[in-house]
């Protein structure tokens, strides 16, 4: 199942191209996209099977504002939001019982079989890890936020009264289970008088509360497994793979696809879409400067927070152009 919208079309293009390169067992694709952007998606996704969804069925859950995190003075705006409302409530339309939630800017990269997500017994197996390589990433710990995270996830673990010392998780493009969505919703959801707005308040991490809840009732058998869907979480991690040396097919070993996080390219909008292969390493003051917009991002956050306010577009669209013009 994948959420996108027609600014990220070039990146969906790509992946299509890889499903029909690679997808053996000819695995289906929901697309959800909004209702104006349907014509463009049926014809990118001609080359494999795909529906095509309105994002209008899920209408009653999203939002059009800024959604404020309980706990944090912090705002998410309503497109981040919606996108992970629509992959927590895809499995009340019926249309799959197990959905793997894939990303526009992923890229297959080797052939891959339904049974690479699905264990014999027809439940999927259920990525958990504990995440000790990115503690240990002295740059994803300190600029990206590993306490926060895990401040985050223990407030699900106190919402659903799920106790853990050593929590296990996954961060995304992992198999949602329709029967532990569907558990979840009338057990904790509707009990406690939570819409899908309400629960993302308190954690903005959709693949969490469904990993929590499983882990807590045990809906479905648990097949754990490693993550085999690389996501680079920042663009430090894909310098440190590219500088030792790791090929594309190094990495098709171990994963069916990964994930280049579109935000690493300065013009996105203009280019082709950023990949693996073709990603070229910053200048040195290239890192400094980025450093140094994301810590203005944040005292602007900071500002904007305290009067309980977001960020203005305008401010958030010149940040963006500075970004594009240093760091190209």
């Amino acid at each position: 199942m994948l959420k996108t919208y027609r600014d990220d079309a070039l990146y969906v293009r790509r992946l299509i191209d890889s499903m029909a390169r690679y997808n053996v067992d000819n695995v289906p694709l929901y697309v959800v996209c909004p209702d104006e952007d349907i014509n463009i998606f049926k014809e990118i996704c001609s080359r494999v099977t795909a529906t095509i969804l309105p994002e209008s069925l899920f209408q009653s859950h999203l939002t059009s504002e800024f959604v404020q995190l309980e706990h944090e003075d912090f705002t998410i705006r309503p497109g981040y939001i919606n996108q992970e409302i629509v992959k927590i409530a895809f499995w009340e339309i019926g249309v799959a019982d197990n959905y793997l939630c894939i990303d526009s800017d992923a890229e297959f990269i080797r052939p891959f079989y339904a049974s690479d997500f699905i264990a014999p017994d027809s439940f999927p197996y259920t990525t958990l890890t504990e995440d000790f390589s990115l503690i240990v990433d002295s740059y994803y710990y300190h600029m990206c936020g590993w306490e926060g995270r895990k401040k985050r996830i223990q407030r699900i673990n106190e919402a659903i009264d799920f106790p853990q010392t050593n929590f296990e998780t996954s961060h995304g493009c992992v198999v949602f289970n329709s029967r532990v969505l569907k558990d979840f919703y009338e057990n904790f959801m509707l009990k406690n008088g939570f819409s899908y707005i309400g629960i993302l308040k308190i954690c903005p991490y959709e693949f969490s509360w469904y990993n929590m809840w499983l882990q807590k009732t045990k809906v479905i058998p648990i097949h754990k497994r490693e993550p085999i869907i690389l996501c680079f979480h920042h663009e430090q991690q894909l310098k440190q793979y590219k500088s030792a040396g790791i090929a594309l097919a190094d990495l098709a070993r171990a994963y069916v696809a990964i994930v280049v996080n579109s935000n690493f390219q300065p013009d996105r909008g203009g280019r082709k879409p950023i990949s693996y292969e073709t990603y070229i390493d910053f200048v040195p003051q290239r890192g400094k400067m980025r450093i140094l917009i994301y810590l203005l991002r944040q005292c602007l956050r900071d500002a904007y927070s305290a009067t309980k306010l977001h960020i203005p577009t305008p401010i958030r669209k010149l940040l963006g152009k500075v970004k594009r013009v240093i760091l190209h």
